[in-house]
């Protein structure tokens, strides 16, 4: 059924990549914000760490999708998301770091 769903495509992984790109900065930001709740403290992590955070587990989630489940085609496509992700961040952090 999953094999069905999730074939071994590069749209597939793109999918795949900014979906979890978007819910892991999200988990994030509110594991952030319950912490900022209960104990007062400003920020656990920063929008940096977060990022940087979210590039590593997604360097780890290509890993296992390439050479442990051997899908090629949507590890390239997960890359590709990577890639467009780290550069758009790129971009809007220095610009907004301009003004």
């Amino acid at each position: 059924m999953i094999e069905r769903l999730f074939k071994d495509q590069f749209l597939n992984g793109f999918i795949i990549g900014f979906f979890s790109i978007g819910l892991e900065f999200l988990v994030l930001k509110g594991i952030d914000f319950i912490f900022n709740q209960l104990t007062s403290i400003d920020h656990l992590f920063s929008n940096d760490r977060i990022s940087l955070i979210v590039l590593a587990i997604n360097i780890i989630l290509f890993r296992f999708m390439i050479v442990k489940w051997g899908r090629i085609q949507s590890g390239k496509g997960l890359f590709v998301s990577i890639i467009t992700a780290v550069l758009v961040y790129f971009l809007l952090n220095r610009y907004f770091k301009q003004i």
